[in-house]
Order: C-alpha cells, then sequence, then structure tokens
C-alpha cells in the first residue's frame, strides 16, 4: 500500500463516520476504528500528525462545507448552555 491509497482510505473512513453525523447519527465503533486506523499510521510513520489533521479538516469541509473550528463555534453559539455542560464533564 502506498503513502496516497493510505490516506485516500483514512479519508474515506473520516468521510463515512462525517456523513451520517451531518444528519446526527453516531457510530462509535467506526469512529474509534478509523481513529486507531490513523494512529496506527502516525505510529509506523506513513503520515504526521499534520497530514492527519488536514486529512481531517478536509473530509468534514467536504461533508458539513465548513471547517471543524467553524463548526464547533456555531454549535457553542447556537446551544451554549448544552455544550458547556457536554465540554465540562
Amino acid at each position: 500500500m502506498t503513502k496516497q491509497n493510505y490516506l485516500n482510505c483514512c479519508y474515506q473512513q473520516l468521510f463515512e463516520i462525517f456523513q451520517p453525523a451531518s444528519q446526527h447519527k453516531k457510530d462509535d465503533k467506526q469512529k474509534f476504528r478509523a481513529e486507531g486506523f490513523i494512529q496506527a499510521g502516525k505510529m509506523l510513520g506513513i503520515i504526521s500528525h499534520k497530514e492527519a489533521a488536514t486529512m481531517m479538516e478536509k473530509a468534514h469541509f467536504d461533508v458539513f462545507g465548513e471547517s471543524i473550528e467553524t463548526h464547533r463555534n456555531r454549535k457553542i453559539s447556537l446551544y451554549p448552555n448544552h455544550l458547556k455542560m457536554q465540554f465540562q464533564s
């Protein structure tokens, strides 16, 4: 497997996590599997932390049409008390 094939596989897994999440559906098993796959790539030196973060941003933007930070800030502004309690737990 080439580095580009690995990156494509990681991107596809992230896209498949974000797609249902955009409809307020979560699949923790799939999320944890993708996180482990990406972490393994970082530990093996296949990808860097920066490459993984860039790939995650791209997949998120492709699904939600906005960056992760913009999305998070928008949610906080819409539901300040609900999210505030989540981050305190």
